[in-house]
């Protein structure tokens, strides 16, 4: 759970043999009394693709390179459990934004539930995983059906200094189209807190399956 509010802009570059994502994201966050949170996010992209490349459960007829706005993500999510561990439910929806031609977007709007939790670890560390699926109609841009998935992650938070932490994350998406492949993802990080006010982290994360191969993440919040 964010405080009382959370604002981060935050950049990545991801590339891999299909193409390439270059994106821009912000995001909005609020803490409403003790265990509720609300937030929305948006942002820009610039999606380069190949021919052949697989998106969205289809192969990509034309080689293109387009830049717009993805689907913006309106969330929230409820906490059930305080203590040395916290559990969340929650849920998300996303916005298609862009035309469906342009592959900026599937098209079809997704919906996702999840439980999330976090748990404490001597010396200051702690285990984070989330489990849900995402549901979504057909692609616009594909035309194909789309159907639910599951998405489930785990990782971990690991002090090496006071305002300095480790992030380790790993996560898992199943095909959400028909005809598309599940992926997988890893990333490592660092998260510097140079005042109480301010956030920055960045990250490197690779990918398998229909994910981006490499993606570099910097993103810095303001916090109170």
């Amino acid at each position: 759970m964010v405080g009382r509010a959370w604002f981060e802009a935050a950049l990545s570059a991801g590339d891999s043999g299909d193409g390439r994502d270059d994106r821009g994201t912000t995001l909005v966050a609020f803490r409403y009394g003790r265990d509720v949170e609300a937030g929305a996010v948006v942002g820009a992209l610039r999606r380069q693709r190949h021919t052949g490349a697989p998106l969205y459960g289809g192969l990509v007829d034309d080689s293109f390179t387009h830049t717009g706005v993805p689907d913006a993500v309106v969330y929230g999510k409820y906490r059930v459990l305080r203590g040395t561990v916290d559990l969340s439910l929650g849920a998300s929806a996303s916005i298609p934004i862009a035309g469906d031609s342009t592959g900026l977007t599937s098209g079809a709007m997704e919906v996702r539930g999840f439980i999330g939790a976090r748990g404490s670890l001597p010396g200051g560390s702690a285990l984070i995983g989330h489990v849900g699926f995402a549901t979504a109609g057909t692609s616009g841009f594909s035309g194909a059906s789309g159907g639910t998935a599951l998405r489930a992650g785990v990782g971990s938070l690991v002090p090496l200094a006071r305002i300095w932490t480790l992030i380790l994350e790993a996560e898992y998406e199943g095909g959400l189209f028909a005809g598309q492949r599940s992926g997988t993802t890893a990333l490592a990080g660092l998260d510097w807190r140079p005042t109480e006010n301010i956030v920055v982290r960045g990250g490197i994360a690779g990918g398998w399956g229909r994910a981006v191969d490499f993606t570099g993440i910097l993103g810095v919040a303001f916090r109170f």
